[in-house]
């Protein structure tokens, strides 16, 4: 049930759920996410950490550059919210990176 409760917590976040909307897509380096959101790089690495703290997204670095993904889901309920945010929570209001 903890694992429940985090996932929900960290999904929560208005700014969290539309970067798991985006790195539903692909993955995207911090500077990716920072423009599709309007947002300051600090404001995207605090909730990149709770994401990545609640085991929903991963990183790697490559250089200078760390990019993000989402990770594959551990139960049958994140496979279901997982496949929701390219599916069902798509919105014009966040634009397809390219």
């Amino acid at each position: 049930m903890k694992n429940y409760v985090l996932l929900f917590k960290a999904l929560s976040d208005e700014t969290r759920l539309k970067i798991m909307i985006l790195l539903s897509e692909k993955e995207l380096c911090v500077c990716k996410i920072e423009a599709a959101l309007d947002s300051s790089q600090a404001k995207v690495s605090r909730h990149l950490t709770v994401l990545r703290n609640a085991g929903l997204v991963a990183s790697r670095r490559d250089g200078q550059w760390i990019y993000y993904s989402i990770v594959k889901p551990k139960s049958c309920l994140e496979e279901k919210i997982f496949s929701c945010f390219k599916d069902c929570l798509r919105t014009k209001d966040l634009p397809y990176l390219l």
